[in-house]
């Protein structure tokens, strides 16, 4: 298991480089726990996910409100519902990219 920080946040993966956690940064400097994603109506102005991750397990953005998401070319795999119930505006999907059916 590794972390890795970026501007927006604190990243937990486990060895394969799935995401198991994360706490994001808000503009105001406010963190909250992203393991808490069930339907849980929290907004993300712009998500950016760091590199070095390589997949997005099932509902890991569940039910939040992205206005941008940016997915690091390393990304692989998502799983499914990763951004069910989203409202995402914006987002690059790598060209690499597996998907669930479900994954939106």
């Amino acid at each position: 298991m590794k972390q890795i920080e970026n501007e927006r946040g604190l990243f937990t993966v486990d060895d394969c480089g799935v995401l198991l956690s994360f706490e994001y940064k808000a503009i105001e400097g406010w963190r909250f726990d992203g393991s808490d994603n069930l339907d849980g109506g929290k907004k993300i102005t712009r998500l950016c996910i760091p590199e070095g991750v390589y997949a997005l397990p099932e509902n890991a953005f569940r039910g939040y409100d992205i206005f941008e998401a940016e997915l690091p070319s390393t990304l692989s795999y998502l799983g499914a519902g990763a951004f069910s119930r989203c409202d995402i505006h914006r987002i690059n999907l790598p060209s690499q990219l597996r998907m669930e059916p479900t994954a939106f």
